[in-house]
């Protein structure tokens, strides 16, 4: 090939900062950390000043796939490798890795499929962090083990219910750690359709919480409760989130709503958990000042990729002060795209 590239190192990272030099650069062909040679570089997230990617492997025997960490200059750093014991999971093995992303201040969150002992098709799938530096990793959720009782002594489905799979996630820095924002899928004693996703915080503590249900009630005085979680957006440098809602024991006039919150806020910990901010019915006035009626919310899937990572340095809706940009829909059929901090 020309200036001889090869299909054995035609992929690779450039990393640039922010006013367009380089950085530094990997390459397949090259040296991977804690040995063997990369292979083909197959998805990258960049939120800050470091790349946390996945990359095929060759010259280590059994291990054909690793992720990594870059933040330029010559070096990069193993994060976890196939083949090699999975925090957590009792003697299993990661056999895939199948996304990844970091925070801004580089901590790695990535999901990954297992084998070795003990696996079956019901337990075969996990998230782990690396939650400080200098940290190990953890185990965050792995398909098959018990939720967290996050009300013991009160009865709830919670305390029988187990990890079906992870359908999105984030990692979220703090000055303490990283936290890991995570939807997932429950199943088991008392988890029917009606409340089987939530959406789950792993605070930088090691501890959880769950910041809102399906089956849950909206909080608006009504009787309206959480239908589908139809949108999850958040921002990983400040911890701003904000959830699009299907609502159910409502009406079509009133069937959805927007919900907002921040990760971060450490005063009040349960102020974490998100809070209405627009309701499809509501009243709001043009700039004429007349009122009309919220007759629908839409917000870009962008984000997260394909594989439920988010964070990764994409476009995305919401920013580090929690302005969103959002198409809205009135009753004078007006369609507008709306900036602003709901």
């Amino acid at each position: 090939g020309v200036d001889g590239v090869t299909s054995a190192n035609d992929t690779g990272l450039l990393l640039l900062n922010n006013v367009g030099g380089s950085m530094g650069a990997v390459r397949e062909g090259g040296a991977a950390d804690m040995g063997g040679t990369f292979g083909e570089f197959r998805r990258l997230a960049t939120p800050g000043v470091f790349a946390c990617f996945s990359a095929g492997l060759t010259g280590v025997v059994g291990k054909t796939q690793g992720i990594y960490l870059y933040s330029g200059g010559a070096t990069n750093s193993l994060v976890a490798r196939q083949g090699e014991a999975a925090p957590g999971a009792g003697g299993a093995l990661f056999r895939t890795f199948t996304g990844e992303t970091c925070s801004a201040l580089s901590f790695p969150t990535f999901a990954a499929t297992l084998s070795g002992p003990g696996v079956t098709s019901s337990n075969n799938l996990g998230l782990w962090n690396k939650a400080t530096a200098g940290g190990a990793l953890s185990l965050v959720a792995r398909a098959g083990d018990p939720v967290p009782d996050v009300l013991p002594g009160v009865p709830t489905p919670l305390a029988n219910a187990l990890w079906r799979r992870v359908v999105q996630y984030w990692g979220i820095n703090t000055p303490t750690g990283d936290q890991v924002l995570f939807l997932a899928d429950m199943k088991g004693k008392g988890i029917t359709a009606a409340n089987d996703r939530a959406l789950w915080l792993r605070q930088e503590d090691g501890t959880f919480r769950l910041l809102l249900q399906e089956g849950d009630a909206l909080g608006d005085g009504s009787s309206a409760r959480i239908g589908t979680f139809q949108r999850v957006m958040a921002e990983s440098g400040s911890g701003q989130y904000a959830i699009l809602i299907g609502l159910s024991n409502a009406s079509s006039t009133n069937n959805q709503a927007l919900l907002t919150g921040n990760t971060r806020i450490s005063a009040k910990i349960a102020l974490r958990c998100p809070s209405l901010r627009l309701r499809k019915g509501g009243l709001h006035r043009d700039p004429a000042g007349n009122p009309r009626t919220l007759r629908g919310i839409s917000v870009s899937a962008a984000g997260f990729d394909a594989t439920g990572a988010g964070g990764k340095g994409l476009s995305q809706v919401i920013n580090g002060s929690g302005k969103m940009l959002m198409t809205v829909q009135f009753s004078d059929g007006a369609v507008e795209l709306m900036e602003g901090t709901p």
